[in-house]
């Protein structure tokens, strides 16, 4: 088990770069771009939680669209950047863009079926 942290980051409202690193026996860290203490470190629940709160911020437009690096530690290579075990939406222009368009393709095949 690896030795928490004796402080916490308070998470800055400009910050738009995390790193989330697996560092092994259920254990997770998540830095920002300082990468000097973690803003949140513990198990998958509590990191995931944090990174939950800080994509409902970009969401609902308080924070601007932030990158999330996931990065795991292989055998032969270190540390090694891979696709996040929880996947989040951070680019919320997309989700705009998705239901603008599902809107007007479900309106599209209503007028076809009239």
């Amino acid at each position: 088990m690896k030795k928490k942290p004796i402080h916490l980051k308070q998470i800055d409202a400009d910050e738009t770069t995390f790193y989330w690193y697996d560092l092994g026996e259920s254990t997770y860290a998540l830095y920002d771009d300082d990468m000097g203490e973690p803003v949140s470190y513990g198990s998958l629940n509590l990191v995931v939680g944090t990174i939950r709160a800080i994509n409902a911020e970009v969401t609902s437009g308080d924070r601007k669209k932030c990158i999330l690096w996931y990065f795991k530690r292989d055998a032969t290579q270190g540390w090694k950047k891979q696709t996040p075990p929880v996947l989040f939406n951070w680019n919320p222009e997309t989700t705009d863009k998705k239901a603008a368009t599902d809107k007007k393709k479900s309106e599209d095949t209503d007028k076809k079926t009239i």
